[in-house]
């Protein structure tokens, strides 16, 4: 999650990320393209397999 900050000097807009605390989560299970089954099904098939790095890491 990313905000953008008014730098008051410059006045030009700075890309922040939000700290984890502030994001807020809501579960929209209408709009879930992927089923819950399909998702674990996937999950397990991959198994011990390596996960993908964040941007953010």
């Amino acid at each position: 999650m990313v905000r953008n900050k008014k730098e008051p000097e410059t006045a030009r807009r700075i890309a922040r990320i939000n700290d984890a605390n502030e994001w807020i989560i809501t579960e929209v299970p209408s709009m879930r393209i992927v089923s819950d089954e399909l998702y674990a099904r996937a999950r397990a098939r991959r198994g011990g397999r390596r996960t993908v790095r964040s941007a953010f890491e």
